[in-house]
């Protein structure tokens, strides 16, 4: 039995689609067009006419329609997106009518349910959240793939403090549909068992103690959980670095013992070169407060370039609070005898600038009225709440906004810099100049489309 779609039928899954007259066509310079359409897909869901047309649309191609392989091959991969196929391949050949398309399809094999087969102990919600395979999706058995979730399973229990873990994955196919079925077998706790540590000089075994028995972190004294003891060890590098040991590392191995269902740890500690932090010439701020912006915590280091990076922070505190011209400088001093240093950061804060007036040289296309609505720093109004402050990360952001305000009307060689900031009555009031070098304008005249062709005249 046909259904009847317009003027094609559908027959088995497969749309037959053809011109009705019969008569060759006339002598014509016209481009061919599309005579007959067959699209066949042996999926179960193109038995339905709802779903057969809706994959016929994403073809995007009809009778009648003028012909090119550029339409051909963008339903071909329409078609390939949606994943229900394996594969799908078109079929051209001219007839006395026009040009005649065949899409043959293969369709692929898709999820239809996901059962799992755990103890009690592992939820099944946990295990379907690491696992790939969702329903309606397109089934992915090759070995790569299986073994790539069965190791993530399998890293998901260890992290639990399952160890010992058997994860399988097998599928039952059945025309293009699959059950994907999830067997695991729980491994074992393992506690630890004892502590072998060494190289930690200025923090007592007692607080390595603690931080990797407490019950508090581990939900059982002493329970051996990879994830952790990582975080037992982030514990300890913060108690060194509140010490002033901003270099320390902690390097632990473990030593298991599966019979007995237990776990040495090994700890080598290397505690690096203790740091004080000494701040000259601040008055404005206060110690606590620039103890704050140090980056040596978060970097886990204080070498020269971590050094320099926190000086340029607190050189950016100060500018916030309108000291423009204050300095930071750096030095370490080393003390023989205990083997720790001094990191001093001597700041000279200088006044608190404020901008008077933002001045413009070289514009010509525009005006400075035009231009100081797209900077950053605005002058100094105390009525207006204004407190006109210059901070060097928001003139660079000013040189770039005006280059881009500049390239988008046209001067697409326009260049702007910072030709200074100029201070006056002891340095309390700021004149900032900035200096642009507009270049050429370029206007496009007129834009002709000409056969699908776009062309630009100057």
């Amino acid at each position: 039995m046909a259904t009847h779609l317009g003027g094609c039928s559908l027959l088995a899954a497969s749309l037959v689609c053809a011109v009705a007259s019969a008569a060759p066509p006339a002598l014509s310079q016209e481009p061919p067009k599309i005579s007959h359409l067959e699209f066949n897909c042996d999926l179960d869901r193109c038995g339905r006419p709802e779903e057969y047309r809706r994959f016929l649309s994403l073809t995007d191609l009809w009778v009648g329609r003028v012909f090119s392989q550029e339409a051909v091959d963008r339903a071909v991969r329409n078609l390939e997106k949606t994943e229900f196929f394996d594969r799908v391949e078109p079929f051209v050949r001219r007839d006395r009518l026009g040009v005649s398309v065949t899409l043959d399809t293969v369709g692929a094999i898709v999820v239809r349910n996901v059962e799992i087969d755990a103890d009690w102990t592992i939820l099944e919600s946990d295990v379907r959240r690491r696992l790939a395979y969702r329903l309606g999706e397109r089934l992915k058995t090759d070995e790569l793939e299986v073994e790539r979730q069965r190791q993530s399973l399998l890293k998901f229990l260890s992290k639990r403090g399952y160890h010992g873990s058997e994860v399988d994955i097998d599928f039952d196919i059945r025309g293009h549909e699959a059950t994907v079925r999830v067997t695991i077998e729980v491994g074992h706790f393992y506690r630890i068992e004892d502590l072998a540590i060494a190289g930690n000089d200025h923090v007592s075994s007692f607080w390595f103690q603690v931080y990797f028995f407490q019950p508090r972190r581990f939900g059982l004294s002493g329970l051996y959980l990879p994830e952790t003891v990582e975080a037992a060890e982030d514990d300890l590098l913060e108690r060194y670095h509140d010490m002033g040991f901003f270099d320390a590392r902690i390097d632990t191995s473990a030593r298991v013992d599966a019979d007995a269902r237990t776990v040495g740890l090994d700890i080598r500690v290397r505690e690096g070169t203790r740091s004080h932090v000494v701040f000259e010439g601040n008055d404005a701020v206060g110690d606590h407060e620039l103890h704050e912006l140090i980056t040596f915590r978060e970097a886990r280091n204080a070498d020269p370039v971590e050094v320099e990076r926190t000086a340029k922070i607190l050189r950016a505190a100060y500018q916030s609070r309108g000291y423009h011209f204050a300095t930071v400088k750096t030095h370490v001093v080393r003390a023989e005898a205990s083997g720790s240093q001094a990191l001093v950061f001597e700041i000279h804060e200088g006044p608190i600038a404020r901008v008077e007036a933002i001045e413009f040289v070289g514009n010509k296309g525009f005006t400075d009225a035009d231009l100081s609505e797209v900077v950053g720093p605005t002058t100094f109004n105390a009525l207006a709440g204004r407190p006109g402050f210059a901070l060097d990360d928001q003139l660079e952001a000013d040189v770039a906004a005006l280059t881009q305000h500049y390239v988008e009307r046209g001067y697409l060689s326009a260049s702007v810099d910072v030709a200074g900031v100029h201070a006056r009555q002891d340095g309390e009031y700021l004149r900032v100049v900035y200096r642009v070098s507009e270049g050429p304008r370029t206007l496009i005249g007129d834009v002709l489309f000409r056969v699908g062709t776009l062309v630009v005249q100057v």
